[in-house]
């Protein structure tokens, strides 16, 4: 594997401008709290904070929460 290569940022880019062309006001999505990559992408093209989901992802030791987030178009 080569390393980053921003494939993931370049189809959050394309989602956000479909969204917009569709006339959507908002984006949410949530994320494992330990998946501190797409974390720093989703807060570096400007998503924000808005909730917690406790227990949300299964994971080795249980369950992991999520971060839900939030972009306003």
């Amino acid at each position: 594997m080569r390393g980053r290569v921003g494939l993931g940022r370049w189809l959050l880019g394309a989602t956000m401008e479909n969204a917009r062309a569709c006339n959507m006001r908002r984006m949410l999505l949530e994320v494992r709290l330990s998946n501190a990559a797409a974390l720093g992408l989703y807060r570096d093209v400007g998503f924000r904070e808005i909730g917690l989901r406790r227990g949300y992802y299964s994971a080795d030791n249980g369950r992991e929460d999520a971060i839900v987030m939030e972009y306003l178009l």
